[in-house]
């Protein structure tokens, strides 16, 4: 589809999105070879991934495979939803990541988790794809919760066990993200481009 942008700038023109959503973990064909063949003579300037995509049994292996159809250095974002396992680990995992596992294979095959602003540059031209939940996030409470849970979890007497280690690391980096998410919003120019993305 083809989308008129009034006063684009001119180095973005012919910008292609691939947006593709509620894959819920299936496979369709032999490495997702059904999706290969009806991808396969078109190129995009970024792939975005929205909602649903690995369902709730959070069967990582059929978005991997998609992941693979696309050329290496193919910018591709994800915007999980409730129709995917907890983005974030809150328990003792495989990593140290704040991610869960399977969030964590995706960003490791190359994957960008859209849960802050990202910019992509292009000449001149700048375009940034917002989560859409972050237009109603209070950043001041979210940050005041993490804080708080931050500091319990830091006052506790003797060594924090190993889900309690993990919300630690979750916590701080919920603070880092809302600090990155302040300066993004500080850095949108007027001129810039932004695509709210939503994973209903």
């Amino acid at each position: 589809q083809y989308v008129t942008v009034t006063n684009l700038p001119s180095d973005l023109e012919n910008w292609t999105i691939l947006h593709l959503s509620d894959l819920t973990g299936a496979s369709l064909g032999e490495n997702q070879s059904a999706l290969k063949k009806a991808l396969a003579s078109r190129s995009f300037s970024c792939v975005v991934l929205s909602g649903g995509m690995v369902g709730k049994a959070g069967d990582v292996q059929p978005l991997l495979d998609l992941i693979g159809i696309f050329p290496k250095g193919t910018p591709i974002l994800l915007l999980p939803s409730a129709g995917d396992p907890p983005l974030y680990a809150t328990s003792a995992h495989a990593s140290l990541s704040p991610y869960a596992d399977w969030a964590a294979a995706l960003q490791a095959a190359g994957v960008t988790i859209l849960d802050e602003p990202v910019c992509f540059e292009r000449g001149k031209a700048k375009i940034w794809f917002v989560p859409e939940s972050l237009y109603s996030l209070n950043l001041d409470s979210s940050e005041m919760a993490y804080r708080n849970q931050l500091d319990t979890l830091n006052a506790a007497v003797g060594d924090l066990t190993a889900d309690q280690a993990a919300l630690r690391r979750t916590a701080e980096y919920q603070l880092e993200r809302i600090a990155r998410i302040r300066e993004s919003i500080a850095a949108i120019g007027t001129k810039d481009i932004q695509i709210a993305v939503s994973h209903y």
